[in-house]
C-alpha cells in the first residue's frame, strides 16, 4: 500500500519522469529489504520486494487512468 501510494504521488508530481521514479521507488524497496535483513530480529524478503513492485505498477496505472477520466470530463464540460 506504501509503494501505492508513493508510486501515485510521484505519477502525479513527475509525470514526464515516471520511469525515473519508478526505479528510484524500486531501488528503495530492495534497500529497505536488504537492511531489514541485515538486523536480526527482521528478515528481507525477495517477495517482499516483489509486493513493492506491484504496488508501484498498480499506483502508476491507476493514476494513468484517473488522469484520463478527469480529462474526457473536462473536455465534456469546456
Amino acid at each position: 500500500m506504501a509503494f501505492f501510494c508513493l508510486s501515485s504521488l510521484g505519477k502525479l508530481a513527475h509525470q514526464k519522469t515516471v520511469v525515473k521514479v519508478s526505479i528510484g521507488l524500486l531501488l528503495y524497496g530492495a534497500l529497505i529489504e536488504v537492511l531489514q535483513g541485515l538486523i536480526g530480529w527482521r528478515s528481507g524478503e525477495l517477495v517482499d520486494w516483489v509486493a513493492d513492485g506491484i504496488g508501484i505498477l498498480i499506483g502508476y496505472f491507476f493514476i494513468k487512468r484517473l488522469i484520463q477520466k478527469r480529462s474526457i470530463v473536462l473536455k465534456f464540460l469546456l
